[in-house]
Order: C-alpha cells, then structure tokens, then sequence
C-alpha cells in the first residue's frame, strides 16, 4: 500500500521493505527494537519508508504480545489439569525473558571498581542484590550494574555535602536525565529497582520522575517518584508503603540493613506499545539509582504478571526462603497459641473461689 503512491521514491522504499524482510523472523522472538533503522525519525516527519518501519513494528510487538499470552494461558491451564508444561515453558521463556528490559548500554557505576561510591566496601553491599532481587510481581530483573543519576546541589547547611552536588562530592559525571531507554513492547505496568544515596530530603518530596514514550511518539504524564513513599535511601532499609523491598542485605552491628526497592509505574495508555522510558533526577538533595527494569503482563494487570512468576521453576534460594518464611509463620502461630493458652489459665485460675 505505501509503495503504490510513492513514485520517484520506490527504490528507497524497497530497499528499507528488503531490509526488514532479511530480519530473522524465523526464530519468532525477533526483538521489536531491531526493526528500526538509523533514519528512524518522529512521526509528523514520517514519509512512507518510516512509515513501513513503525507499521512493522507495531504489527510485530502485537503478535509477540498475543504469542506470549496464549503461552501463558496454555501453561496455566496445563498446570491446573495435571498436565506436563516442558515443552510450552521451553517456547515460553525466550519472551518472558524479554520482558525483562535491558540496562547494559546505560550502566554508568560498578559497585566492585571503584566507579560509585568512595568506600568499596560499602558499594560491595549491593553486589548480592544484583541476582538476589525476588519480585512478587514479575520473573526477575536482568542486572549487571548501577545506572546512577546525578542530585541537585545541597544546600550549605549539610556539613558534608553542602554546596555540591554527587558529581562534584565524588567527581563523577552522572546524567540528570536519561532518555529512550528501548522498550518496543506493551506493558500494563513498568516496574524499576533502585534506591537513593545520601537522601536528606523529607518523606514525600519528589526525587525522580518516569515518563512512559510510545510508539506513536506521545508521551505519559511524568510520574513523580516521592522519597519514603515509592523509594527510599538504599542504606536505611526502611518500610515504604508504595513500594516493596525485593531484596536486603545483611544487618550490620549499629541494626541497619541495605535494601533496594521496587517501584511500579502503571501505564495510563493500556495497549499502546512503549517506545523507551525516560528517567530524570528532580535535582534535589538525594541521587536516585536503577539496577533493572520489567516489564508487568498485558491484558489482566497485576494479577497476570503474578500469575507469570508463579509457575517458573524456583531456585534453592527462593525455595530456601520460602521454607524459612513458612517455618517462622509456623513458630510464629505456635507462639501466639501458646500465648493465648497460658492468658486463657491464669485467668480461669483468677476466677476460680478462694
């Protein structure tokens, strides 16, 4: 259809209709982001070769999206009859896999090499949540490193920081913003692990911002990232009611524990293929961090994207700490029987005549 009206530029069209075609569409589990060329360019600019590309793209991310959820529906439904899933999990795990969205390129700090913080032995603190991090809501996250952002300038009051910001503190050259972080998929909700360093702001203040940009080329609202409230200072390890810890590390003598937390960013334009992310720092006094990003399922929200994780084969460390979660439920019951029990005695024994 976009090569009949184009004329003069046919050969170009063709040559861009060859290019995609020559992809290795075999495998089925052709990467979206593949698909796009170098002159890849907005949408009000689009003449028909760009056209062709975001056509193609779109049609591929929506058969990747409905394979991907009938293999679901299918290993769901064989499970629950009793039946062998081998085979449908083999055919599945490729795509899950790609849910989980890659960071490798935007990488900026390695906790092992000197490049975060000052002190490696404290940067060595979140080397196990690299494959420690256990997500109730999605399979897993790929890391590999820390994509670190830069704060804004604390104020002179801070005794130790105040009148610079991280780049200065630690000489470094960590970015405000970073766009176009690749997605080229459809995702109910976006979720990122990650955490603060040197956070001195109050509970609620917003630290960071997410902005969701599709494949049309509009964009989400920004959604605010509140300090306490969907992430907190690595270092502390404290509770937060929008967010949830996948992983802590060992408590140290002073009772302090390190921690990284996961952030969900629901995507208000449900079914709409996601272009890439864009995270920026707010530029106030606390440096906000990512390990990974996930993608939650299509078509059924949250409770898809746990049905997704429960089926995947569990690991001796998950299986290890799903045991030990269930024995200390179990004293923890056998407690507060007991408990009751011996409350229930000693009151019958205040009743009894004298």
């Amino acid at each position: 259809e976009l090569m009949g009206p184009t004329g003069k530029n046919t050969a170009r069209l063709e040559k861009e209709r060859q290019r995609i075609a020559d992809l290795d569409w075999e495998s089925g589990l052709l990467s979206p982001g593949s698909v796009v060329s170098r002159s890849f360019i907005p949408p009000e600019l689009r003449g028909s070769r760009n056209r062709l590309q975001a056509e193609v793209l779109k049609i591929l991310i929506d058969v990747q999206d409905t394979y991907r959820n009938l293999l679901i529906s299918l290993r769901r439904k064989r499970i629950s009859s009793g039946g062998k899933t081998t085979e449908v999990q083999a055919e599945l795990l490729p795509f899950l896999s790609m849910r989980r969205v890659s960071l490798e390129s935007f990488y900026n700090a390695d906790a092992d090499g000197g490049t975060w913080l000052d002190s490696r032995s404290a940067a060595r603190q979140i080397l196990p949540a690299f494959d420690g991090c256990r997500s109730r809501r999605v399979p897993g996250y790929k890391i590999s490193g820390i994509l670190q952002m830069n704060s804004g300038i604390y104020p002179d009051s801070n005794s130790r920081l105040g009148g610079r910001d991280m780049n200065t503190y630690y000489k470094r050259n960590w970015p405000m913003v970073i766009g176009e972080i690749p997605v080229y998929q459809k995702a109910d909700n976006v979720y990122l692990v990650g955490g603060l360093i040197w956070s001195y702001e109050p509970s609620g203040a917003e630290v960071a911002r997410i902005t969701l940009n599709y494949l049309d080329g509009s964009k989400s609202p920004p959604a605010p990232l509140l300090n306490q409230q969907h992430i907190a200072d690595w270092y502390s390890s404290r509770s937060i009611p929008k967010a949830e810890r996948v992983w802590r590390g060992k408590r140290r003598e002073s009772g302090r524990q390190c921690a990284v937390y996961e952030m969900e960013i629901p995507n208000p334009r449900i079914g709409a293929p996601i272009k890439s992310i864009t995270i920026e720092s707010s530029g106030k006094s606390a440096a906000p961090f990512f390990l990974g990003i996930s993608l939650g399922e299509t078509g059924t929200g949250q409770k898809r994207a746990s049905s997704v994780a429960e089926p995947e084969a569990e690991s001796p460390m998950q299986r290890a700490d799903r045991k030990l979660r269930e024995r200390l439920a179990r004293e923890s019951a056998d407690r507060e029987r007991k408990r009751k029990e011996e409350e229930q005695r000693r009151r019958k024994s205040l009743e009894r005549p004298r």
